[in-house]
């Protein structure tokens, strides 16, 4: 199993309920791409220090190379587009679990 994390905060100015947009269109993508098995996504508005992030990602593929068929593909280039104008401070782990 290979594993996608990516951590962000959201921008000065965007809101919660820029978050559940995102977070949408995150989980909108799972049925139009077959090697996305999984997607987990959390928020929370505290902000307690500059290590703290409050937006969490986590995707679950059954090997690296499913992620990167999902990381090129179109439908997520699209939502990575909308990302960027609502999060900032991204920090991403990849992991194979075995």
């Amino acid at each position: 199993m290979f594993i996608h994390t990516v951590l962000w905060n959201l921008q000065d100015g965007k809101s919660m309920d820029d978050c559940k947009k995102i977070k949408d269109l995150l989980y909108a993508l799972k049925p139009l791409i077959k090697e996305l098995k999984d997607v987990k996504f959390g928020y929370c508005e505290k902000k307690d220090d500059a290590a703290f992030r409050q937006i969490t990602l986590i995707t679950y593929f059954d090997n690296e190379e499913d992620y990167v068929v999902y990381r090129d593909h179109p439908e997520h280039l699209k939502v990575k587009e909308e990302i960027k104008k609502v999060f900032q401070d991204r920090v991403v782990s990849d992991v194979e679990v075995k």
